[in-house]
């Protein structure tokens, strides 16, 4: 640690450490965070305001520097500010050194007393620490201001640093759950042939950063599967879950696909396979799946399907009228021994088949009664792909509760 006397006596303490083994673009690595302009969360709230109580300073920040600029995600005695030029700070040299910086009287060093917030703002002393992601490259700065001149001494250094190292980790938390948005949406079907005669279209909102909610939906040999499934809570945990269960349910679904329909059996055999390959998980994470299963004949417009404890699917027929689709079944997890049973609905021309999470209870304006509900916003959108952007915009509208999803297939009229 090196100590720089100022003119009248004010000090300047930087600690300068070896650059890190692997370094990455700073403004990439600041991006892959997910924070930029971002509202303020109480989670980075904390930190600035137990800063601010542990030593008595009157303003305290978090900032994470982008390109020329620094973001303030979260600050405590400094309102009305969410963005400074990073060469107007003093967290620019904090950067430069990636190292803490302590300016005990800046108006007493020239290197940084005609910076505009001392000049402007009176701020006298300043300590920050920097905030580096996995890689150790430095993005941002837990800071202190105070607007009288200051000691600070070893102690104080280290606690600062004890208190960056935790936002360090909340940052990097931010970045796991953005990569797992990420390759969660990745995994969402893409690219999906169109069936003649048919038009699909879904969609899932997340209530947090990963869905426990999935669908799926493709043309295998001929016919077409769709799944809309639910695992029972949200967030990290139900994200796992509910991928494990896609992928078995997904594989399951292709040998059932592949085998000559004089012996494949029915669709409920499906979900008793996966049922033996998840059941051990679910059973230890305590949680259970609901899930509707479909298997579709594009030539006759039959879908069979099992329901496990889903009972949110209705058929709105052309003339408004409709049917709900639903059993007795149990979700998926919830005994070892269960079994399902395959039902079949036919699909006239023009009519709709909606599967949804029951997340849409929460977002569209009086679903006390969910088929007539759905019924509505079919008949108001006209179409499997404008209704499903009116159910985003509905989910995006306002904060929700659990996650939304909604698989629509319409049969279309013959031309």
């Amino acid at each position: 640690m090196d100590e720089a006397p100022g003119e009248g006596g004010a000090r300047t303490v930087t600690a300068h450490r070896e650059p890190p083994a692997t370094t990455t673009d700073p403004d990439r690595a600041v991006e892959a965070t997910g924070l930029l302009d971002t509202p303020r969360e109480e989670r980075f709230d904390r930190f600035t305001q137990l800063a601010r109580t542990i030593w008595g300073v009157p303003m305290s920040s978090i900032n994470l520097f982008d390109h020329e600029r620094s973001f303030l995600k979260s600050t405590a005695g400094i309102d009305g500010v969410t963005e400074i030029r990073t060469s107007d700070t003093f967290c620019e040299t904090t950067r430069e050194h990636d190292a803490p910086l302590v300016i005990n009287d800046a108006v007493q060093d020239p290197a940084f007393a005609s910076l505009p917030t001392v000049t402007a703002f009176g701020v006298r002393f300043y300590a920050g620490h920097p905030i580096r992601d996995q890689h150790g490259t430095t993005i941002g700065t837990l800071c202190l201001y105070d607007t009288s001149p200051r000691e600070f001494g070893d102690h104080d250094l280290t606690m600062l640093e004890q208190l960056a190292t935790c936002v360090q980790d909340e940052v990097h938390l931010s970045s796991d759950r953005e990569h797992a948005t990420s390759v969660q949406q990745a995994l969402l079907p893409r690219g999906v042939a169109p069936v003649p005669g048919y038009t699909f279209a879904a969609t899932c909102v997340a209530t947090g950063l990963v869905a426990g909610d999935a669908f799926d939906h493709r043309e295998l040999e001929g016919g077409h599967y769709v799944l809309v499934a639910d695992v029972m809570g949200k967030g990290t945990a139900a994200a796992i879950l509910m991928s494990a269960v896609r992928t078995v349910i997904r594989a399951e679904m292709r040998r059932f696909a592949a085998t000559d329909p004089a012996t494949r059996g029915h669709l409920g055999g499906v979900l008793e396979r996966a049922r033996d390959v998840v059941q051990d998980d679910l059973e230890a994470a305590e949680a259970f799946v609901t899930i509707f299963l479909g298997w579709a004949d594009p030539h006759t417009g039959v879908l069979s399907f099992v329901d496990a404890g889903h009972g949110l699917s209705v058929v709105v027929h052309h003339d408004g009228s409709t049917t709900t689709l639903g059993s007795d079944d149990l979700p998926l997890g919830v005994d070892a021994t269960s079994d399902w049973h395959e039902q079949r609905v036919a699909l006239a021309a023009s009519d709709t088949f909606v599967c949804f999470s029951d997340g849409l209870l929460d977002v569209v304006p009086d679903i006390e009664v969910p088929s007539a509900a759905v019924s509505r916003l079919v008949a108001a959108t006209g179409s499997p792909h404008r209704l499903v952007r009116e159910v985003e915009r509905l989910a995006l509208a306002v904060p929700v509760r659990d996650d939304v999803t909604v698989l629509a297939v319409r049969k279309d009229a013959a031309e």
